[in-house]
């Protein structure tokens, strides 16, 4: 019989990749301007149109602090 796996981190999971949606709820961005601040974003890092942004890349370039970033996508 298996025994479940669990996670040796004390932290709860979250996802690595920030969407438009998110930075509507991190900025208060309109969709619109959510996709726009995105995509210059990825402009900036030197990344592709179809390329992901980190969490931790969004973090460095807003100086947003990463526990309020991941409180956020907790929700």
């Amino acid at each position: 019989m298996h025994r479940p796996m669990y996670s040796l981190r004390n932290e709860p999971a979250y996802r690595q990749v920030i969407y438009p949606k998110d930075i509507q709820s991190i900025l208060g961005l309109s969709p619109r301007g959510a996709r726009h601040y995105l995509a210059k974003m990825r402009k900036t890092l030197g990344k592709q149109k179809g390329d992901v942004v980190t969490v931790t890349e969004f973090c460095d370039k807003t100086k947003i602090e990463r526990s309020e970033v991941i409180k956020h996508l907790l929700d």
